[in-house]
């Protein structure tokens, strides 16, 4: 089995690291060491660090890198992926929304090649399914190419991808720059089933409710417009 090497970006979830921790150790002793982990304290003011240093028990199964201040979502995320040293990586979210142990079945799939592996979320409720929906249409509209389910986790890729990247975004972006980049570099997205459950401690950054649904909207549609033409011009100017 190929090994993983998996960032958690966390942001005040000292009430959640002790479960993290548990899962992140028993993925690691499942997949006979094949899937480690490199959590992010991402500018945290609730003591999730010190948590870590309390609740760890398998050394080699995390390690945790501490930033400050707050880098946003898709910048705690790539400062991990900037310590990783296996040939593939990914991220997930530390809510266990998404059970770490899709990780082995993402693994499992893994092909001989550079490619991008997604989950598709299963078991969400009807308002979550519509909003994923009409999001999935308007991303595929602008940018010519099927992409659905765009922040579904976990993500996992080989690292060379990333020599493609260009300015990839700091925000809860990250996921649509990564998905809208492989397409445009003709990487295969494989896909897999994954099962979404209720988030168990904490709360949501980004969906406390309608309101920051709508911000949160907001500010994709104007960064995939911004996205689109960024990328047009540079793709335009290389085939030159």
């Amino acid at each position: 089995m190929k090994k993983l090497q998996i960032v958690i970006p966390c942001y005040n979830e000292a009430s959640s690291i002790p479960s993290l921790l548990r899962d992140c150790e028993d993925v690691y002793k499942n997949s006979l060491g094949t899937i480690s982990f490199i959590l992010v304290d991402n500018g945290s003011s609730d003591g999730t660090l010190e948590t870590y240093k309390n609740s760890r028990s398998i050394e080699d199964a995390t390690e945790m890198i501490s930033i400050s201040p707050n880098l946003g979502y898709g910048g705690g995320i790539l400062a991990g992926l900037k310590v990783t040293h296996e040939n593939w990586i990914g991220w997930t979210h530390a809510d266990l929304q998404t059970p770490l142990s899709d990780l082995i079945k993402a693994q499992s799939v893994i092909p001989d090649h550079p490619v991008l592996i997604k989950g598709t979320r299963k078991g969400r409720s009807l308002a979550e399914n519509f909003f994923t929906l009409g999001m999935s249409i308007f991303e595929s509209s602008l940018f010519q190419s099927a992409l659905i389910d765009i922040n579904a986790q976990p993500t996992v890729f080989h690292k060379s991808i990333m020599s493609n990247w260009i300015k990839p975004p700091s925000d809860f972006s990250l996921d649509l720059y990564t998905l809208v980049s492989c397409r445009k570099n003709r990487i295969q997205c494989l896909r897999f089933s994954v099962t979404f459950k209720r988030r168990m401690h904490g709360i949501s950054h980004w969906n406390s409710g309608l309101s920051s649904r709508i911000k949160f909207i907001f500010r994709t549609f104007q960064y995939s417009i911004k996205l689109r033409r960024e990328m047009y011009a540079y793709y335009s100017a290389s085939n030159k």
